[in-house]
């Protein structure tokens, strides 16, 4: 298949692409603030909603920040009693970080807001556009992945 060169064509889909995850992260920004948390304090909630108890080299892995820096996340958190470290039941050498209850709840209400918000703006597309537009993504996704030779995360956005 011949690479297409059309420059124009392609920084107008990038620029839309961007234009597309700087909206998402303000809706996402705006409702973490409403709940007095920052998108990165969010990203740890998210991270433990999904995978459970990990330690803080998970953590800091997953969410692709140093170790240093997801240490003063976690702190801020627990400050807030959204997170509490444990010991680790299988080695009480090692610790881990946990979601509480009232942080799974903070969490799903700041998802639901900016959820309900995108889910909205999604209704400018037709059901068929919005299943082109999630299939080209997931497409772009693991081609990005390809090139810088990660190997590709199962979630949401990628499978199918």
């Amino acid at each position: 298949m011949p690479a297409y060169n059309d420059w124009g064509q392609r920084s107008r889909v990038l620029l839309a692409i961007l234009s597309s995850e700087r909206a998402i992260i303000r809706a996402m920004t705006a409702s973490a603030a409403e709940e007095d948390i920052t998108l990165q304090q969010f990203s740890v909630l998210g991270v433990l909603s999904r995978l459970g108890a990990v330690p803080m080299s998970r953590l800091s892995e997953e969410l692709r920040v140093s170790p240093p820096n997801i240490t003063g996340v976690v702190d801020r958190l627990e400050k807030k009693e959204l997170v509490k470290r444990e010991t680790n039941p299988g080695d009480r050498r090692k610790r881990e970080i946990k979601l509480t209850e009232k942080g799974a709840g903070l969490y799903e209400r700041v998802r639901e807001g900016y959820s309900d918000s995108l889910q909205a703006s999604l209704e400018a597309l037709t059901p068929d556009e919005q299943e082109t537009l999630s299939k080209l993504l997931r497409k772009m996704v693991k081609e990005i992945a390809r090139r810088e030779g990660r190997p590709q995360r199962s979630t949401k956005l990628t499978d199918g």
